[in-house]
C-alpha cells in the first residue's frame, strides 16, 4: 500500500520522465552585419524544442516592443505551446533587450537578427529541424517585427502572422503609429529614429521602416494580420493598408492573394472543427496584450495544421518583379542594402537568369545620394566568365560560382552581369545584339562558345553534317563521327564509331548507342524471350494479390501491383518469340 507522499512522489516522477526530451534554452549567436569594440554582436535567443522531434517546422516568435527585460517570460507560454506541437520555436531579443548587444533601432537593422538567429539555429541543430519551413509570429511591436521580416525576407518564411502589429513607425503624418496610436511610445521613437518631420534624414528613417509601403515585395508567404476593430493601440490601419498596398500593385488578379486581414470582434466565431458551436478558442477576438491559449489558437487555427503537416510550400522569388528596399531586403539569389541598412528606401527592378542578372535602382528617398550594395549568388553562372556592367560601361570580371558584392550602386543606376562566353569583355547579349557574335540558333549564346564538331565554322545546331564526313545527319548513321562509308557491322542502324554494342541480335531494337533496348520477360538478358525465360517466369507465377519472393518483383511483376498473376503472364506472352529471335515487344 502507497502513502499519500509516495504517490505524491510516483506521479512527479512519471510527469518529469514524460518531459525529459523538452528543453528551453538561452542560445547565443552572433550578427553577420554588425559589430562593437569586442566584434561582431554578440545576441540572444530563448530556444524552446522537444529532441524527439527531428526536422520539425521553426516557430519564431517575437516579443512586444517596449520592455527592455523578461520578454522570453512573455512569449514563452506560446513558445512551448508550438514546442509540443511539434515545431522548434526561437525567441528572439531584440537589441538591447535581455542580453542581446547593441542598440535599440524599432524595427531598423535588428530585424536582421532574426534571420541570424534561424540561420544559426540551423547550424547548430540540422538534425532537429527542417531548415526550408520557417514560420513567423509576434504581438505588437514583434507584429511589426513580422511585418519588416516579411517584406525584408519574402522568399525565407512560409507563413506570417502579426497580432495587432504596427507596419509604419511614423512615416506617414496621420496613419503612422508616431501620430495613431504610439502615446507616450513616442520617446522611445524620438531616441530610436528622430521626431517624425524635424530633418530629411529622419523622414528617410521612418521612410525606411514603413514595411506597408514594402508589401509588395511578398506575393509568395502566406500572411496573416490579426487585429480587433475596436484596436487603438495598433490601429487596424496597419494591417489594412498593407494590404492594400500590395493589392494596388499587383501585376496580375489576385496576386496578393496571400495576404489575409483577420479584423476580430467579440463574439465573431469561425467554425474550426465544425461542430456548429462556439467555442472559446474559436472566438476571432484579439485584445492587446499577452494572449491566452484560448486567444492564441483562434489565429493560429487558420493556417498551423497546414504548416506543420508541410502544405503550405516553400516561397520561391519570381525571376523577375520590382521589390521596394526598406533599408535592405534579402532573398535567396541577391540581396540589396541602402546606406547603414536604416536610413533609405528605394524601387529596385530586378531580372535574374543563368546567362544575366540585371537590377536597376531608383532610391525613393529624399536624399537621392545613398549609394548602396548588392550581394549577388552566381552558382547558377559556375565556370563561366562574368562581366560586370554599371550604366553600360564595364567595370569588372570574373569566375562565375561564387558570391560578389558590389558595394556601390546609386540612384538610376543599372547593373548587370552577364555571361561572357568568349571573355572579350562584352556580354554575349551586347556581342549578338551589336553584331559582333553570330546567334544562328537564337539561344543568346554566340555560336564561338558553341560544339562545333567539324570545325567548319558552322555550330552543330546549325550545321546539316555535323562530323563533315560528305552525308547529312538526316541520312548518316553516325552524325557526330565520320564514318563516309556507313559501317554497321551489327546492321541495327546504328554506324559503327557510334555503336558502344557491335553485338546486337538481328533485328533487335536498340538505343542511339546501339545498345539493345531491355526487353519485359527476358530474365536471363540474352536478347530474346524463349523456353528458359518461361520455366523462369513459372517459378515466380503465384496468382493475384500474392507477393512474389523478391527476385521476382523485377524479373515477373510487370504491371507492378505486387503480384504474378495472369495480366503479367500476358505480358510474358506477348514478348514470347524463341531462341535468338528478337522479340516483337520493347518498352
Amino acid at each position: 500500500m502507497y502513502s499519500s507522499a509516495s504517490l505524491i512522489a510516483i506521479v512527479l516522477c512519471v510527469a518529469s520522465a514524460t518531459h525529459t526530451t523538452s528543453r528551453t534554452e538561452v542560445f547565443s549567436y552572433l550578427s553577420t552585419i554588425s559589430s562593437d569594440a569586442q566584434g561582431p554582436l554578440d545576441l540572444k535567443a530563448e530556444l524552446n524544442y522537444d529532441t524527439a522531434f527531428h526536422d520539425a517546422p521553426i516557430a519564431v516568435v517575437m516579443h512586444g516592443y517596449t520592455p527592455a527585460t523578461l520578454n522570453f517570460e512573455r512569449v514563452r507560454p506560446n513558445a512551448q505551446r508550438l514546442r509540443d506541437a511539434g515545431f522548434f520555436a526561437i525567441s528572439v531579443a531584440m537589441r538591447g533587450r535581455d542580453g542581446s548587444d547593441g542598440i535599440r533601432d524599432s524595427g531598423g537593422i535588428e530585424i536582421y537578427d532574426i534571420y541570424d538567429a534561424v540561420e544559426a539555429v540551423k547550424a547548430a541543430f540540422p538534425a532537429l529541424v527542417d531548415p526550408t519551413n520557417v514560420h513567423i509570429t509576434g504581438y505588437s511591436g514583434g507584429g511589426g517585427n513580422v511585418m519588416s521580416a516579411l517584406t525584408r525576407f519574402p522568399d525565407y518564411f512560409r507563413v506570417g502572422s502579426s497580432f495587432y502589429g504596427m507596419s509604419d513607425y511614423g512615416y506617414d503624418p496621420v496613419n503612422g503609429w508616431y501620430f495613431n496610436g504610439a502615446g507616450s511610445r513616442t520617446v522611445t521613437l524620438d531616441a530610436d529614429i528622430g521626431v517624425p518631420g524635424s530633418s530629411d534624414n529622419v523622414t528617410d528613417k521612418y521612410h525606411a521602416r514603413a514595411s506597408n509601403l514594402a508589401s509588395l515585395n511578398n506575393p509568395y508567404s502566406e500572411i496573416h494580420l490579426f487585429v480587433n476593430d475596436n484596436e487603438t493601440i495598433c490601429p487596424p490601419i496597419n494591417s489594412t493598408s498593407y494590404r492594400a498596398n500590395a493589392v494596388a500593385n499587383e501585376s496580375i488578379p489576385g496576386e496578393f492573394n496571400n495576404i489575409s486581414v483577420h479584423i476580430g470582434h467579440r463574439g465573431t466565431y469561425e467554425d474550426f472543427n465544425n461542430n456548429q458551436i462556439d467555442e472559446p478558442d474559436e472566438e476571432q477576438y484579439w485584445p492587446h496584450g499577452d494572449l491566452s491559449a484560448d486567444r492564441q489558437y483562434a489565429g493560429e487555427a487558420w493556417y498551423l495544421d497546414r504548416l506543420l503537416s508541410g502544405q503550405i510550400p516553400e516561397p520561391e522569388l519570381k525571376d523577375s518583379d520590382e521589390l521596394f528596399v526598406a533599408g535592405f531586403v534579402k532573398t535567396r539569389p541577391f540581396e540589396c542594402w541602402l546606406g547603414d541598412r536604416q536610413n533609405a528606401a528605394a524601387r529596385l527592378l530586378y531580372s535574374v537568369s543563368v546567362t544575366k542578372k540585371t537590377f536597376a535602382l531608383e532610391i525613393l528617398s529624399i536624399s537621392k545620394l545613398v549609394t548602396g550594395g548588392l550581394r549577388i549568388d552566381t552558382a547558377d553562372m559556375a565556370g563561366h566568365n562574368v562581366v560586370v556592367r554599371l550604366n553600360d560601361s564595364a567595370v569588372d570580371s570574373f569566375l562565375g560560382g561564387g558570391v560578389y558584392q558590389f558595394d556601390s550602386i546609386g540612384h538610376l543606376d543599372i547593373l548587370v552581369f552577364a555571361v561572357d562566353c568568349n571573355h572579350n569583355g562584352v556580354a554575349d547579349g551586347l556581342d549578338i545584339s551589336e553584331g559582333t557574335s553570330e546567334d544562328c540558333n537564337i539561344n543568346d549564346i554566340p555560336d564561338e562558345c558553341e560544339s562545333d564538331t567539324d570545325r567548319d565554322g558552322a555550330i552543330d545546331d546549325c550545321d546539316e553534317d555535323d562530323d563533315g564526313d560528305g552525308l547529312l545527319d538526316t541520312d548518316d548513321n553516325c552524325p557526330l563521327h565520320e564514318n563516309p562509308l556507313q559501317e554497321d557491322d551489327d546492321a541495327d542502324q546504328v554506324g559503327n564509331p557510334c555503336d558502344l554494342c557491335l553485338d546486337s541480335l538481328p533485328g533487335a531494337v536498340v538505343d542511339e548507342t546501339g545498345c539493345q533496348v531491355p526487353i519485359p520477360s527476358d530474365s536471363d538478358d540474352d536478347g530474346d524471350v524463349d523456353l528458359t525465360d518461361f520455366v523462369g517466369f513459372q517459378g515466380c507465377f503465384n496468382g493475384p494479390n500474392r507477393a512474389p519472393a523478391a527476385a521476382c518483383v523485377m524479373a515477373a511483376d510487370f504491371d507492378n501491383d505486387g503480384d504474378v498473376d495472369l495480366a503479367d503472364f500476358s505480358t510474358f506472352a506477348a514478348c514470347f518469340n524463341g531462341v535468338n529471335r528478337s522479340p516483337a515487344c520493347v518498352p
